[in-house]
């Protein structure tokens, strides 16, 4: 039987006194050792623009979520859950630009020793940075108008339907079959923000403080205006605010509200805030202040390192995540059914269903407007006509 060698990748990434690493043994050719060139967790040019979220190296879990944004929610939620005004209070900028430029390195150079790890505020403050700097939001662009559309949908119901359905879309949509990865990290750190504000009554952070801080890198138009930012921030912050804290309910299967589908009621809508007030608390927020958050220590509780270099290691023995080309057949974990089914036939109508209802609201406003009948008394005195006309009826019978 032929003997079945561990890939290139795996054979290459681990300790040099494993008897397989070996060049005499003749496990690994020396000629294949020059070429190889181990995977970086995000590219040397993060900090200003980054490979597509599709590309970056896999987490251990999924090809569809990336490595740095499990690294970073893994050691947030073992050493950062507790710590007041996580991703709002900006970390040391020193121990930030560290980490971001050790995360820019091949695998097997990264120092993971470095005290500066256990400053998990500027772990969080990376996380941010790398999301921010995709060149495709992780709500795509290309689908932004569709979801604020949504947003602005009047009935509760409908508008939290189309944020799901739009949701469901990303699992096929046309052309695009990478947004899959942007779904599922969507959802996988939707999560993780759902398990911060769990713990809001010791970290001070709500679904609304962190819908805030990750609005603004998580939804990005193409044009993105001070005055159009300003406009749209309101509803960018209600829908991130939505998939937080209904995230089991709107990534589930579409099924569509002629389903009779439960659709969970509103709550603690904070949405309704002057422009006023929401320039002052984002502007608090990006400057990361606020009596509340003050003087807070920004260290983890315990070390980081000892769990960090772990998954490095578990990080150099995964492939390479799938090609464009395979995105579209390979399977997510999850159920099967988080996946649509039948939806490629209709998907142009569905991507544009929000905004044709917003787009119908108009109209039966404008038809309110332009009725024959419109001033004041006026049904009245056509149903006191039709009475009089019946009445005539009735007499000459």
């Amino acid at each position: 039987m032929k003997e079945i060698k561990p890939p290139l990748s795996r054979r290459l990434l681990r300790r040099p006194t494993d008897p397989i690493m070996s060049l005499e043994s003749g496990a690994v050719d020396p000629s294949e050792v020059s070429q190889y060139e181990p995977p970086i967790l995000y590219p040397e040019r993060s900090l200003v623009g980054s490979l597509p979220l599709h590309e970056c190296a896999r987490s251990t879990f999924s090809a569809f979520v990336p490595f740095v944004v499990e690294l970073c929610v893994t050691l947030v939620e073992k050493f950062g859950l507790n710590c007041v005004g996580i991703y709002r209070v900006s970390g040391n900028k020193l121990a930030h630009d560290f980490m971001a430029a050790e995360l820019c390195k091949q695998l097997g150079e990264i120092d993971a020793t470095n005290e500066k790890w256990n400053d998990i505020h500027a772990l969080a403050c990376v996380l941010k940075t790398l999301l921010r700097n995709l060149p495709d939001s992780l709500i795509p662009k290309a689908m932004y108008p569709e979801f604020l559309a949504a947003s602005r949908v009047e009935s509760w119901e409908r508008r939290l339907l189309s944020v799901q359905r739009l949701l469901s879309i990303m699992e096929c949509y046309p052309k695009h079959p990478e947004y899959r990865v942007h779904r599922t990290t969507l959802r996988y750190l939707a999560t993780h923000l759902a398990r911060v504000a769990s713990r809001q009554s010791v970290n001070r952070m709500t679904a609304y403080n962190l819908a805030l801080v990750f609005a603004p890198n998580l939804i990005q138009s193409t044009e993105d205006t001070p005055e159009l930012f300003m406009a749209d921030s309101k509803f960018k912050i209600w829908l991130l605010e939505t998939i937080i804290k209904y995230h089991k309910w709107v990534f589930s299967p579409d099924l569509g509200l002629e389903s009779g589908c439960f659709v969970p009621e509103d709550s603690e809508d904070q949405i309704l805030l002057t422009d006023e007030a929401l320039a002052e608390a984002m502007a608090a927020s990006s400057a990361g202040s606020g009596p509340e958050f003050a003087n807070q220590p920004g260290r983890s509780e315990g070390d980081v390192r000892p769990v960090l270099q772990e998954m490095l290691h578990a990080a150099a023995l995964l492939p390479p995540p799938p090609s464009t080309s395979d995105l579209e057949i390979a399977e997510e974990p999850g159920p099967s059914k988080d996946r649509p089914t039948d939806v490629t036939t209709v998907v142009e109508q569905a991507l544009e269903s929000s905004a044709v209802e917003f787009q119908e609201q108009q109209q039966q406003a404008q038809m309110q407007r332009n009725r024959p009948f419109s001033q004041p008394g006026a049904d009245h005195r056509t149903r006191k006509h039709e009475r009089s006309l019946s009445v005539g009826r009735r007499r000459d019978e």
